[in-house]
């Protein structure tokens, strides 16, 4: 995965973005991220699902609803905020029955080849942010530098190739959301 360096206009310093990171896992309170857009979004309202040394799991939250599980560098973000809009947001949140789930409690944050892997023992739909691109599928075979992937197209039609993506190419990583599992299961039930 890439490695981001800390962006020039972050607010906070590594350390107290993962003090503040810990606290929201720890608590179970929501946090928003505020993000180097290079990995393909700029904010995120989610709650911390877990923190590798090289790796953050976050749960995302859009609509009043989790909507999948993202995992990035933590070098990517610039801000953490846990109090204010984030607050609230939880507050609501929590009011609606709504907090972290432990369905992603077997992700491995600090081994990609492990992450992947466990991926593909529950055959998840997956998606992959690149610089250039993102593309969803499911693995098909992981080694220790890289992911073989089944791809599906926006219509949900299963590409006649295999794709091979390279650990270091891959800037971000999307499991459980709404768009992809529906593409999916799509794809699936028209194959």
């Amino acid at each position: 995965m890439i490695e981001l360096t800390l962006p020039a206009e972050s607010k906070q310093s590594p350390a107290q973005s993962q003090a503040i990171i810990l606290e929201a896992m720890k608590s179970q309170k929501m946090v928003r991220l505020d993000l180097d857009p290079r990995i393909g979004f700029e904010q995120l309202d989610c709650y911390v699902l877990g923190l590798g040394e090289e790796y953050l799991a976050v749960e995302v939250i859009e609509e009043w609803h989790c909507d999948g599980v993202r995992i990035f560098h933590p070098g990517a973000i610039k801000n953490v905020e846990i109090d204010g809009r984030a607050s609230k947001l939880d507050t609501i949140l929590k009011w609606r029955g709504l907090s972290p789930t432990d369905a992603y409690q077997w992700l491995d944050l600090d081994n990609l080849s492990v992450l992947f892997e466990s991926i593909k023992s529950r055959n998840l739909a997956l998606t992959i942010e690149e610089e250039e691109s993102i593309d969803i599928g499911r693995i098909i075979a992981v080694d220790e530098k890289s992911i073989v992937m089944k791809l599906f197209d926006a219509e949900g039609t299963w590409l006649a190739d295999d794709f091979t993506f390279s650990f270091e190419e891959i800037f971000a990583i999307r499991l459980g959301n709404e768009y992809a599992v529906t593409l999916r299961e799509f794809a699936d039930a028209h194959c």
